[in-house]
């Protein structure tokens, strides 16, 4: 029966898995940043995570005024695990939430494959829950229909709950709603129900941020997350990996688009319109020019493509396009002053007798949203750019408008950055007859919309005979990006006006092509140029990245001119060829301490070993900053000839600089570290020595042990408790005494690490140290002291483990049950029957799942018994053990 138990689950991951690879593409993954949110929900305490300045980007609004934010998580598997495995996840709409639940599921699928004790996972998308039922009974229907006649309730289960927010808000009591259904406010009862009836399941939930404000009360789980927008890094590497190169050049080169692209569902589509090979793009993608109106048309066409296949949809394509240009024509009236957001009623006015049911749809569709006032705004002001074109063209092809009319209109459709006017903005950049704003306005509207097929008229409008014009021309060939502009943009770069060759030079290196060196040596090397275009050019030439511009290069370090030597070091290092570490170990000598600084960075980048002499002097240098730029250089050159050169700035004046070459040597992992990281551990800066003791354990060797036990006496708590985590992470045996001696530690987290440390070590001489944790004041650790002897899994831990099955809190009492489970001795049963009777049904449950593994006898009327607990997973639990006991029986006989 447990093999077929087994075969029906893993059947239920195989299905599962196959439903999550059809709605993402996990080879194309964006993993996101998470910021730790503890003030989204009512948790137990824990610890904070700090925020770094290194960690946050100062220029990011605040995801969330209202929510208290902290550092982030690499992953959303760090947040689970560090937030004990019960998560809110946070985000704004198309921030990626359901895409990393689904990767998140995808990942617990393949654990539970590979680990028969790991939970099962299950998905929940709430959209379908229809209210007729408790939420509860809905979830208990799903999971037996899965599960039917498997006798699989013991195993233990992740909820995974997405969609939170798309339940909507309190059903109204009126007489036209089921009776069943008047009142109930759906999001709450979800909340309820983890509360009380999911209170200590794993469990994962996903919501809008500005949907869960409105909710008015938290969840009861450990913490929540907030997905953060991209990254410009994340950006990159997404489309690096995906050979997009010309399209993150391009985003570069346009802030407005770059922002559109930090929400992951924009970027994907940015993505997916300019690939060629993806057989579902339409042929209107399969150019290479991408432009945010194809972007948007794509969007609107995927968005009924996929709510198409879950419901009827009240309104076609064509309809919504249509009534979407109104309301947004509409936010146009006023060219000078657009708006941003629409009065819900006139909105409503502007489409008629259906425009209330049309708002509501084009909410769900998310098209629009509400914002915080109340009133309708488009989920992206490019994106209500885009739908307001067509009402705008409408407007134009009236034969009677007026003139006055006629020309606001217009106006509006250059301010407007789509492919669509490009043909009248190419009209308006050649007629010299009109003012030269508004030419010039011409000319960064064709940059911005970013299409090939104006650069012919920007190529024209370089030799314009107002020079701002001509400057703007420049700068839209470079955000086009087009080889084909580079002869036209190579003359220009002897206009009169040295902003225009300033701005051409920029354009040159952005469009990325060797052909351009020459032309670029050329203003580099002309003193008689103004200085700031040297200065770009000395950039742009690393831009393009190409080697033969080394030698070139290496003159410019030698040039009078201080910014010019420091463009010219940064751009070396970004070229990345190692034969640049000798030129650039003279720039080391530089006295400007900012091409010293720039120099030191570049050599990092080039991640050659040869580098690492020169860097080691530079360790000497007056700067501080400086200094701090070599040690992390070292560290990512990564080599162990960096070693010594660590060691050396171990002994920095400054902290900073210590704390940093510690982190160096623990991710360099050599065991000729580990001398100087025990001398840090002496070190006055307690960061420092915290430092130092997390890299002992990283490096994982015992010849760190005596070092770490007297560190174990270290005045900052923050020190004791890394060293004792470290201590377990090398697990050795010798250092079982001094973990003994730092149980009594006034610190409970310290009295906590050591606990797991001591379990992680495994060894039987732990076993009567952890039975005295079990009598600890802190609840913690007395839990983590219940898991760890079942770690070590001695039988002589049970008259402990039985007293603690009565402890006062019941979480030590389910890890208690637990642990008997997994020392598997028949001794244990007669404890474990007694926590089968007992006031908690997870412990019980637990109780229960452990009397099977134990898989004796005489456990079978206390868990016939317990087929008629009052709780059904109790009652499942029993079950699945009976199976289990029998089972043993029938394989015996």
């Amino acid at each position: 029966m447990a093999l077929k138990t087994e075969a029906k689950i893993q059947e239920h991951l195989c299905d599962l898995k196959a439903a999550i690879q059809a709605r993402i593409q996990l080879d194309e993954q964006i993993y996101l940043s998470l910021l730790d949110s503890p003030a989204a929900v009512n948790s137990a305490p824990r610890l904070a995570h700090l925020i770094t300045a290194s960690s946050l980007d100062s220029k990011k609004p605040n995801t969330s005024p209202t929510l208290e934010t902290r550092a982030p998580f690499a992953t959303f598997a760090e947040a689970f695990n560090e937030l004990k495995k019960r998560v809110l996840v946070l985000g704004a709409p198309g921030a990626g939430k359901t895409t990393t639940l689904l990767q998140f599921a995808d990942e617990a699928i393949d654990a539970r494959v590979r680990d028969h004790i790991r939970p099962i996972p299950l998905w929940f998308s709430l959209h379908q829950w229809n209210f007729s039922e408790p939420l509860l009974d809905w979830i208990q229907n799903q999971y037996h229909s899965l599960f039917a006649s498997t006798g699989s309730d013991e195993h233990s289960l992740l909820y995974i709950f997405d969609g939170l927010d798309e339940l909507g808000e309190k059903i109204p009591d009126q007489p036209n709603i089921p009776e069943n259904l008047r009142g109930i406010n759906p999001r709450q009862h979800v909340l309820e129900t983890i509360a009380g009836q999911l209170t200590d399941a794993q469990v994962v939930l996903s919501c809008r941020e500005h949907d869960y404000e409105q909710i008015g009360e938290k969840a009861m789980l450990q913490g929540a997350v907030t997905l953060l927008p991209l990254s410009n890094s994340q950006i990159e590497s997404y489309l690096h990996d995906r050979e997009q190169t010309a399209l993150w050049n391009n985003l570069l080169n346009d802030e407005n688009l770059l922002e559109l692209a930090r929400t992951p569902l924009l970027l994907t589509l940015l993505s997916i319109s300019s690939t060629e090979t993806n057989p579902q793009i339409p042929t209107e993608f399969e150019d290479e020019s991408w432009t945010a109106s194809r972007i948007f048309n794509f969007y609107i066409q995927r968005r009924f493509q996929h709510e198409s296949l879950k419901q009827n949809l009240p309104f076609d394509e064509e309809t919504t396009r249509h009534s979407l240009s109104q309301i947004a024509g509409c936010m146009w009236s006023d060219p000078w002053y657009p708006l941003v957001v629409l009065d819900f009623n006139r909105a409503k006015s502007l489409l008629g007798k259906q425009g209330a049911d049309f708002i509501s749809f084009a909410l769900k569709m998310h098209f629009v949203r509400q914002s915080s006032s109340g009133q309708i705004e488009f989920i992206h002001l490019k994106f209500r750019d885009y739908c307001a074109i067509p009402a705008l063209e409408k407007e134009l092809a009236h034969e009677n408008l007026d003139s006055s009319f006629h020309r606001i209109t217009s106006y509006i459709l250059k301010k407007i950055e789509d492919v669509r006017a490009i043909p009248a903005r190419k009209k308006s950049l050649g007629d010299e007859n009109l003012y030269h704003d508004v030419r010039q306005s011409a000319a960064k509207s064709l940059g911005r919309i970013g299409d090939a097929s104006a650069v012919s008229a920007l190529e024209k409008a370089l030799t314009d005979k107002n020079k701002d014009v001509r400057q703007s021309a420049a700068e839209s060939l470079g955000r086009i990006g087009d080889v084909s502009a580079i002869p036209a943009l190579q003359q220009a770069l002897g206009d009169e006006d040295w902003q225009v060759c300033w701005t051409t030079a920029k354009a040159l290196g952005s469009i990325g092509d060797a052909s351009a060196i020459p032309a670029l040596e050329k203003a580099l090397s002309d003193e008689n140029v103004y200085r700031t275009v040297r200065w770009i050019a000395a950039e742009s030439l690393g831009r393009i990245g190409d080697t033969s511009a080394i030698p070139i290069l290496q003159q410019a370090l030698s040039d009078g001119d201080w910014n010019v030597r420091q463009f010219a070091a940064t751009s070396l290092g970004r070229i990345g060829d190692a034969s640049a570490v000798p030129i650039l170990e003279k720039a080391l000598a530089d006295k400007s301490k900012d091409v010293r600084q720039s120099a030191v960075s570049s050599l990092g980048e080039i991640h050659d070993a040869s580098a690492i002499p020169f860097l080691q002097q530079a360790l000497k240098d007056e700067d501080r900053n400086v200094r701090w730029t070599v040690v992390g250089s070292l560290g990512e050159i990564g080599d162990i000839s960096a070693i010594p050169a660590l060691q050396q700035a171990l002994k920095d004046r400054e902290r900073f600089v210590r704390e940093s070459a510690a982190k160096a040597l623990g991710s360099i992992g050599d065991v000729s570290a580990i001398p100087f990281l025990q001398q840090a551990l002496t070190d006055e800066s307690s960061s420092v020595r915290q430092s130092a003791a997390k890299s002992l354990g990283r490096i994982g060797d015992a010849s760190a042990v005596s070092a770490l036990e007297k560190a174990l006496s270290d005045e900052d708590s923050s020190v004791r408790q890394s060293v004792a985590e470290a201590l377990g992470r090398i697990g050795d045996p010798s250092a079982i005494s001094a973990l003994q001696q730092h149980l009594s530690d006034e610190d409970c987290w310290v009295r906590r690490f050591a606990v797991r440390s001591l379990g992680n070590i495994g060894d039987v001489s732990a076993v009567p140290i952890l039975e005295k944790a079990l009598s600890d004041e802190d609840s913690n650790v007395r839990q983590s002291a219940a898991e760890a002897l079942g770690s070590i899994g001695n039988t002589s831990a049970i008259p402990s483990l039985q007293q603690a099955l009565s402890d006062e809190d019941w979480r030590v009492c389910w890890f208690a049950a637990e642990a008997l489970g997994s020392i598997g001795d028949a001794s244990a049963i007669p404890f474990l029957q007694q926590a089968l009777r007992g006031k908690n049904k997870d412990v019980r449950r637990s109780a229960a799942r452990s009397l099977g593994k134990i898989g004796a006898a005489s456990a079978i009327p206390a868990l016939e018994k317990a087929l008629t607990d009052e709780n059904w997973r109790v009652r499942g639990a029993a079950a699945s053990a009976l199976i289990e006991i029998r089972d043993v029986e029938s394989n015996a006989g």
